[in-house]
């Protein structure tokens, strides 16, 4: 599809809906960050491979903010077990489809502006 790069990541038990309601959760991210491939695409699994490695426990800084939101929504401190039952539940998607070089650097007009109606065509079809 037209401007989608990356492709979403979708926990095992996301057809159950986020604690079994039913209600399918989507966390929409900002980007991804590597500052040796700045400015380059993301490649299709790098969203997938990421979160696995998260899942998996591994640690490092920028798994940080999914540590932060693991926490928040389960409102305590985690364990690896707790990475896998919340994220498993859920979905989970960059917005932007380029490597930026770090937190906080902005993405350009034009990395902004090829995220078309068509990544959200795509993220409904691998989501819903």
């Amino acid at each position: 599809m037209k401007h989608v790069n990356a492709y979403p990541f979708v926990g095992k038990d996301y057809e159950k809906g986020f604690l079994n309601s039913g209600k399918k959760v989507l966390i929409l991210g900002h980007s991804h960050y590597d500052a040796d491939s700045a400015g380059c695409p993301c490649h299709h699994s790098f969203t997938i491979d990421m979160m696995d490695g998260f899942l998996s426990g591994e640690d490092g800084a920028f798994y940080k903010g999914f540590t932060s939101q693991t926490k928040a929504l389960m409102n305590r401190e985690i364990s690896v077990d707790d990475r896998e039952y919340v994220w498993n539940q859920v979905a989970f998607y960059n917005f932007i489809q380029f490597n930026l070089e770090a937190p906080g650097v902005k993405e350009t007009d034009e990395q902004f502006n090829r995220v078309s109606s068509s990544v959200f065509q795509f993220l409904v079809s691998k989501t819903m």
